[in-house]
Protein backbone atom coordinates (compact mmCIF):
# COMPACT_ATOMS: atom_id res chain seq x y z
CA UNK A 1 0.00 0.00 0.00
CA UNK A 2 1.11 3.31 -1.14
CA UNK A 3 1.70 5.76 2.30
CA UNK A 4 0.12 8.81 2.36
CA UNK A 5 2.26 12.22 2.44
CA UNK A 6 1.86 13.98 5.48
CA UNK A 7 1.06 17.60 6.27
CA UNK A 8 2.02 19.97 9.00
CA UNK A 9 -0.07 19.56 12.61
CA UNK A 10 0.38 23.32 13.44
CA UNK A 11 -1.78 24.77 11.20
CA UNK A 12 -2.86 28.63 12.25
CA UNK A 13 -4.34 29.62 15.08
CA UNK A 14 -6.08 32.91 15.37
CA UNK A 15 -5.11 34.02 19.55
CA UNK A 16 -1.23 32.86 18.23
CA UNK A 17 0.84 36.10 18.08
CA UNK A 18 2.16 37.27 14.26
CA UNK A 19 5.80 36.63 15.38
CA UNK A 20 4.97 33.12 16.17
CA UNK A 21 2.78 32.86 12.91
CA UNK A 22 5.32 33.64 10.94
CA UNK A 23 7.66 31.42 12.62
CA UNK A 24 5.64 28.45 12.63
CA UNK A 25 7.25 26.97 9.18
CA UNK A 26 10.95 26.38 10.89
CA UNK A 27 8.95 25.57 13.99
CA UNK A 28 6.69 22.63 11.86
CA UNK A 29 9.36 19.69 12.79
CA UNK A 30 7.03 16.45 12.72
CA UNK A 31 3.97 15.89 10.33
CA UNK A 32 0.45 14.47 10.69
CA UNK A 33 -1.92 13.28 7.78
CA UNK A 34 -4.35 15.43 6.29
CA UNK A 35 -6.53 16.54 9.03
CA UNK A 36 -10.30 17.24 9.22
CA UNK A 37 -11.71 19.63 11.69
CA UNK A 38 -9.03 21.72 13.79
CA UNK A 39 -5.10 20.21 14.66
CA UNK A 40 -5.93 20.12 18.05
CA UNK A 41 -8.60 17.36 17.80
CA UNK A 42 -6.97 13.76 17.79
CA UNK A 43 -10.02 11.89 16.06
CA UNK A 44 -7.72 9.45 14.60
CA UNK A 45 -3.88 7.56 15.28
CA UNK A 46 -0.82 10.10 14.23
CA UNK A 47 2.23 11.27 15.36
CA UNK A 48 1.72 14.49 17.19
CA UNK A 49 5.90 15.54 17.60
CA UNK A 50 9.37 14.36 17.19
CA UNK A 51 12.09 14.82 19.40
CA UNK A 52 16.55 14.58 18.74
CA UNK A 53 18.36 14.43 22.04
CA UNK A 54 20.84 16.18 21.54
CA UNK A 55 18.53 19.27 20.66
CA UNK A 56 21.45 20.05 18.09
CA UNK A 57 24.68 18.44 17.37
CA UNK A 58 27.61 18.83 14.88
CA UNK A 59 28.09 16.12 11.81
CA UNK A 60 28.92 12.61 13.05
CA UNK A 61 27.41 12.92 16.44
CA UNK A 62 25.12 10.09 17.60
CA UNK A 63 21.65 11.54 18.57
CA UNK A 64 18.89 9.57 19.76
CA UNK A 65 15.10 10.13 18.00
CA UNK A 66 11.61 9.37 19.83
CA UNK A 67 8.52 9.82 18.20
CA UNK A 68 5.26 10.82 20.09
CA UNK A 69 2.59 8.89 18.99
CA UNK A 70 -0.98 9.56 20.01
CA UNK A 71 -3.94 7.33 19.32
CA UNK A 72 -7.88 8.34 21.03
CA UNK A 73 -8.16 5.26 22.61
CA UNK A 74 -4.74 4.65 23.92
CA UNK A 75 -3.43 1.74 21.52
CA UNK A 76 0.47 1.25 21.79
CA UNK A 77 1.87 2.91 18.26
CA UNK A 78 2.72 0.58 14.97
CA UNK A 79 6.11 0.29 13.74
CA UNK A 80 8.02 3.23 12.64
CA UNK A 81 10.86 2.87 10.46
CA UNK A 82 13.44 5.99 10.18
CA UNK A 83 15.87 7.01 8.30
CA UNK A 84 18.17 9.92 7.60
CA UNK A 85 17.24 11.74 4.33
CA UNK A 86 20.98 12.40 2.62
CA UNK A 87 19.19 13.93 -1.36
CA UNK A 88 18.80 17.58 -1.34
CA UNK A 89 15.30 19.16 -1.98
CA UNK A 90 15.10 20.62 -5.43
CA UNK A 91 14.63 23.81 -5.42
CA UNK A 92 11.34 23.62 -7.40
CA UNK A 93 9.77 20.86 -4.44
CA UNK A 94 7.35 21.55 -2.36
CA UNK A 95 7.58 20.57 1.71
CA UNK A 96 10.69 20.22 3.71
CA UNK A 97 11.95 17.15 2.55
CA UNK A 98 12.89 15.44 -1.06
CA UNK A 99 10.31 13.50 -2.72
CA UNK A 100 12.87 11.04 -3.13
CA UNK A 101 13.13 9.77 0.69
CA UNK A 102 9.44 9.25 0.92
CA UNK A 103 9.53 5.90 0.11
CA UNK A 104 10.22 2.87 2.18
CA UNK A 105 13.71 1.83 0.56
CA UNK A 106 15.35 5.01 -2.01
CA UNK A 107 19.78 4.88 -2.35
CA UNK A 108 18.81 8.64 -0.54
CA UNK A 109 17.82 6.95 3.14
CA UNK A 110 20.23 6.27 5.47
CA UNK A 111 17.93 3.31 8.15
CA UNK A 112 18.25 4.14 11.78
CA UNK A 113 15.82 1.26 12.79
CA UNK A 114 12.32 0.28 13.94
CA UNK A 115 11.00 1.91 16.56
CA UNK A 116 9.11 4.64 18.67
CA UNK A 117 12.98 5.49 19.38
CA UNK A 118 15.99 5.33 17.53
CA UNK A 119 19.81 6.67 17.37
CA UNK A 120 22.33 6.98 15.03
CA UNK A 121 25.23 9.33 14.34
CA UNK A 122 24.62 12.53 12.11
CA UNK A 123 25.74 12.16 8.59
CA UNK A 124 29.24 13.47 7.91
CA UNK A 125 28.36 15.87 5.01
CA UNK A 126 25.05 17.39 6.32
CA UNK A 127 26.85 21.11 6.58
CA UNK A 128 27.29 20.55 2.78
CA UNK A 129 23.97 19.18 1.81
CA UNK A 130 21.66 21.15 3.94
CA UNK A 131 23.67 23.57 5.47
CA UNK A 132 26.12 26.78 4.85
CA UNK A 133 28.89 25.15 2.80
CA UNK A 134 29.01 24.61 -0.77
CA UNK A 135 27.34 21.23 -2.02
CA UNK A 136 29.29 18.52 -3.41
CA UNK A 137 29.12 18.72 -7.32
CA UNK A 138 26.63 16.55 -9.69
CA UNK A 139 27.56 15.50 -13.00
CA UNK A 140 25.71 17.30 -15.89
CA UNK A 141 24.34 20.13 -13.45
CA UNK A 142 25.46 23.48 -12.61
CA UNK A 143 26.88 23.99 -9.20
CA UNK A 144 24.40 23.76 -6.23
CA UNK A 145 23.99 26.91 -4.23
CA UNK A 146 24.15 26.86 0.05
CA UNK A 147 20.93 26.03 2.47
CA UNK A 148 20.20 29.52 3.67
CA UNK A 149 19.55 29.45 7.61
CA UNK A 150 15.99 29.76 9.77
CA UNK A 151 15.70 33.25 11.51
CA UNK A 152 18.09 32.07 14.36
CA UNK A 153 20.56 30.81 12.22
CA UNK A 154 20.16 27.16 12.20
CA UNK A 155 20.35 24.42 9.81
CA UNK A 156 18.52 21.18 9.59
CA UNK A 157 19.33 17.57 9.38
CA UNK A 158 15.82 15.79 7.49
CA UNK A 159 14.41 12.92 8.70
CA UNK A 160 12.17 10.82 7.48
CA UNK A 161 9.48 8.31 9.74
CA UNK A 162 7.63 5.62 7.96
CA UNK A 163 4.54 4.78 10.22
CA UNK A 164 3.51 1.40 9.28
CA UNK A 165 -0.36 1.90 10.27
CA UNK A 166 -3.17 0.87 8.31
CA UNK A 167 -2.87 2.85 6.08
CA UNK A 168 1.05 3.58 6.77
CA UNK A 169 1.91 6.93 6.49
CA UNK A 170 4.96 9.24 6.44
CA UNK A 171 6.67 11.96 8.64
CA UNK A 172 9.24 14.19 8.62
CA UNK A 173 11.92 15.89 11.31
CA UNK A 174 14.67 18.59 11.39
CA UNK A 175 17.19 17.89 13.43
CA UNK A 176 19.57 20.82 14.23
CA UNK A 177 22.96 20.94 13.08
CA UNK A 178 25.48 23.08 13.63
CA UNK A 179 27.41 24.31 11.26
CA UNK A 180 29.25 27.26 10.25
CA UNK A 181 28.52 30.46 9.08
CA UNK A 182 28.88 31.67 5.26
CA UNK A 183 28.67 35.10 5.12
CA UNK A 184 30.52 36.09 8.56
CA UNK A 185 33.97 37.65 8.57
CA UNK A 186 37.00 35.67 10.41
CA UNK A 187 36.71 37.42 13.86
CA UNK A 188 32.69 37.09 13.95
CA UNK A 189 33.04 33.72 13.21
CA UNK A 190 35.29 33.37 15.84
CA UNK A 191 33.02 35.40 18.06
CA UNK A 192 30.36 32.61 17.32
CA UNK A 193 32.54 29.97 18.25
CA UNK A 194 32.72 31.22 21.41
CA UNK A 195 29.65 32.41 22.74
CA UNK A 196 27.21 29.84 21.07
CA UNK A 197 25.88 27.17 22.88
CA UNK A 198 23.83 24.51 21.65
CA UNK A 199 20.10 24.34 22.15
CA UNK A 200 18.53 22.22 24.75
CA UNK A 201 15.19 20.40 24.26
CA UNK A 202 12.77 22.25 26.43
CA UNK A 203 10.69 20.33 29.00
CA UNK A 204 6.51 21.74 29.95
CA UNK A 205 4.30 21.32 32.77
CA UNK A 206 0.70 21.53 32.83
CA UNK A 207 -1.73 22.93 36.23
CA UNK A 208 -5.61 23.62 36.59
CA UNK A 209 -6.10 27.01 37.07
CA UNK A 210 -9.10 27.72 39.65
CA UNK A 211 -9.79 29.35 42.66
CA UNK A 212 -6.66 31.89 42.02
CA UNK A 213 -4.56 28.86 42.19
CA UNK A 214 -2.33 26.74 40.40
CA UNK A 215 -2.82 23.12 40.72
CA UNK A 216 -0.01 20.64 39.18
CA UNK A 217 -1.71 18.20 37.11
CA UNK A 218 0.12 15.07 36.76
CA UNK A 219 1.51 13.54 33.96
CA UNK A 220 0.03 10.23 32.64
CA UNK A 221 2.40 7.34 33.26
CA UNK A 222 1.59 4.49 30.35
CA UNK A 223 3.67 2.09 32.35
CA UNK A 224 1.66 2.23 35.67
CA UNK A 225 -1.77 1.65 34.28
CA UNK A 226 -3.44 1.63 37.43
CA UNK A 227 -2.34 5.13 38.19
CA UNK A 228 -4.98 7.76 39.20
CA UNK A 229 -6.06 10.05 36.12
CA UNK A 230 -5.11 14.07 36.52
CA UNK A 231 -8.25 15.07 37.47
CA UNK A 232 -11.89 13.83 37.44
CA UNK A 233 -14.37 16.35 35.61
CA UNK A 234 -18.09 16.61 35.25
CA UNK A 235 -19.33 16.54 31.86
CA UNK A 236 -18.35 19.58 29.86
CA UNK A 237 -16.92 21.68 32.76
CA UNK A 238 -14.88 24.50 31.42
CA UNK A 239 -11.05 23.49 32.13
CA UNK A 240 -8.57 27.16 32.78
CA UNK A 241 -4.92 24.94 31.71
CA UNK A 242 -1.54 26.22 32.00
CA UNK A 243 1.70 25.01 30.42
CA UNK A 244 4.92 26.46 32.21
CA UNK A 245 8.65 26.15 31.27
CA UNK A 246 11.68 26.96 33.17
CA UNK A 247 13.01 30.63 33.13
CA UNK A 248 15.92 30.62 32.15
CA UNK A 249 18.61 33.27 33.21
CA UNK A 250 19.65 36.31 31.15
CA UNK A 251 22.77 37.10 33.32
CA UNK A 252 25.23 34.07 33.28
CA UNK A 253 25.66 32.96 36.85
CA UNK A 254 28.48 30.04 37.81
CA UNK A 255 27.40 27.47 39.76
CA UNK A 256 23.27 27.97 38.14
CA UNK A 257 23.74 24.72 36.77
CA UNK A 258 23.80 26.17 32.81
CA UNK A 259 26.75 26.79 30.81
CA UNK A 260 25.24 29.72 29.02
CA UNK A 261 25.39 32.75 26.65
CA UNK A 262 29.45 34.04 27.21
CA UNK A 263 30.03 31.39 29.75
CA UNK A 264 33.07 28.38 29.32
CA UNK A 265 35.61 26.26 31.09
CA UNK A 266 37.51 29.28 32.18
CA UNK A 267 35.09 31.27 33.36
CA UNK A 268 33.01 28.46 34.98
CA UNK A 269 34.32 25.23 35.46
CA UNK A 270 31.59 24.09 37.58
CA UNK A 271 28.51 24.97 34.67
CA UNK A 272 31.09 24.36 31.51
CA UNK A 273 32.69 21.20 32.00
CA UNK A 274 29.69 19.05 31.13
CA UNK A 275 27.59 21.73 29.27
CA UNK A 276 24.13 21.47 30.10
CA UNK A 277 21.10 24.14 28.60
CA UNK A 278 18.05 25.74 30.24
CA UNK A 279 14.43 23.93 29.68
CA UNK A 280 12.91 27.21 28.95
CA UNK A 281 13.03 30.20 26.11
CA UNK A 282 17.05 29.86 26.52
CA UNK A 283 19.36 33.34 25.35
CA UNK A 284 21.58 32.44 22.56
CA UNK A 285 23.85 34.39 19.82
CA UNK A 286 23.21 34.41 16.08
CA UNK A 287 24.61 35.81 13.13
CA UNK A 288 22.06 38.93 11.83
CA UNK A 289 23.32 38.93 7.86
CA UNK A 290 21.06 42.46 7.66
CA UNK A 291 23.34 44.15 10.82
CA UNK A 292 26.39 42.21 10.05
CA UNK A 293 26.91 41.28 13.71
CA UNK A 294 26.47 39.13 16.12
CA UNK A 295 23.47 39.51 18.04
CA UNK A 296 21.32 37.94 21.19
CA UNK A 297 18.57 36.15 20.80
CA UNK A 298 15.65 34.71 23.32
CA UNK A 299 13.67 31.76 21.93
CA UNK A 300 10.37 31.38 20.73
CA UNK A 301 8.46 29.28 22.87
CA UNK A 302 5.34 27.28 20.86
CA UNK A 303 2.81 25.17 22.42
CA UNK A 304 0.56 23.02 20.66
CA UNK A 305 -2.82 20.92 21.84
CA UNK A 306 -4.10 17.95 21.46
CA UNK A 307 -7.07 16.25 22.91
CA UNK A 308 -9.60 13.25 22.26
CA UNK A 309 -12.69 14.79 23.02
CA UNK A 310 -13.78 17.93 23.72
CA UNK A 311 -12.85 21.40 23.03
CA UNK A 312 -9.88 23.59 23.52
CA UNK A 313 -10.24 27.40 22.67
CA UNK A 314 -6.60 27.74 20.80
CA UNK A 315 -4.80 24.99 18.81
CA UNK A 316 -1.59 26.84 19.70
CA UNK A 317 -0.64 29.38 21.95
CA UNK A 318 3.32 30.69 22.94
CA UNK A 319 5.32 33.71 23.68
CA UNK A 320 7.35 35.81 20.98
CA UNK A 321 11.03 36.74 21.53
CA UNK A 322 9.96 39.85 23.80
CA UNK A 323 8.15 38.44 25.91
CA UNK A 324 9.37 36.97 28.97
CA UNK A 325 6.71 35.35 30.74
CA UNK A 326 7.54 31.41 31.27
CA UNK A 327 3.46 30.64 30.94
CA UNK A 328 0.73 30.30 28.59
CA UNK A 329 -2.86 29.73 29.09
CA UNK A 330 -5.48 27.81 27.40
CA UNK A 331 -9.06 25.91 28.09
CA UNK A 332 -10.22 23.02 27.68
CA UNK A 333 -14.16 22.08 27.82
CA UNK A 334 -14.58 18.55 28.68
CA UNK A 335 -16.78 16.54 26.78
CA UNK A 336 -20.76 16.00 27.79
CA UNK A 337 -20.22 12.37 27.84
CA UNK A 338 -18.67 10.50 30.62
CA UNK A 339 -15.68 8.26 30.28
CA UNK A 340 -11.81 9.05 29.60
CA UNK A 341 -10.34 11.97 27.69
CA UNK A 342 -6.27 12.47 26.65
CA UNK A 343 -4.76 15.54 26.21
CA UNK A 344 -1.14 16.13 24.78
CA UNK A 345 0.94 19.30 25.62
CA UNK A 346 4.11 19.64 23.25
CA UNK A 347 6.22 22.68 23.52
CA UNK A 348 8.73 23.65 20.93
CA UNK A 349 11.44 26.36 20.67
CA UNK A 350 12.63 28.16 17.52
CA UNK A 351 15.55 26.63 17.66
CA UNK A 352 14.04 23.24 16.88
CA UNK A 353 14.02 21.66 20.27
CA UNK A 354 10.70 19.74 21.56
CA UNK A 355 9.13 18.50 24.48
CA UNK A 356 5.82 17.16 25.40
CA UNK A 357 3.70 15.36 28.33
CA UNK A 358 0.38 13.51 28.16
CA UNK A 359 -2.56 13.55 30.17
CA UNK A 360 -5.48 11.43 30.93
CA UNK A 361 -8.66 12.47 32.30
CA UNK A 362 -11.83 10.88 33.77
CA UNK A 363 -15.27 12.41 33.23
CA UNK A 364 -18.14 11.24 35.62
CA UNK A 365 -21.37 12.50 36.35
Amino acid sequence: MTPHLLRSALGTSGGLLPALLALTPTLTTACTPELEGRPSELRTPRVLAVQAEPAEAAPRATIALRALHAAPDGAPPPPIDWAFCVARKPLTEPGTIASTCLSPDDPALAPLGVGTEVQGVLPDDGCRLFGPDRPPPVAGEPAGRAVDPDPTGGFYQPVRLLVQGEPPTYATFGARITCGVASATPAQAAELRTRYRSNHNPEVTLSWVHDGLDEALPPDMPDTPDAPPAATLTPGEVVPLRAAWAPCPEVPTCGDGICGVDEDTAACTEDCATPRGCTGAEPYVAFDAEASAVTRRREVILVSWFATAGTLDADRTGRAEGEPETTTDNTWTAPDTPGEARLWVVIRDDRGGTGWQSYRFTISP
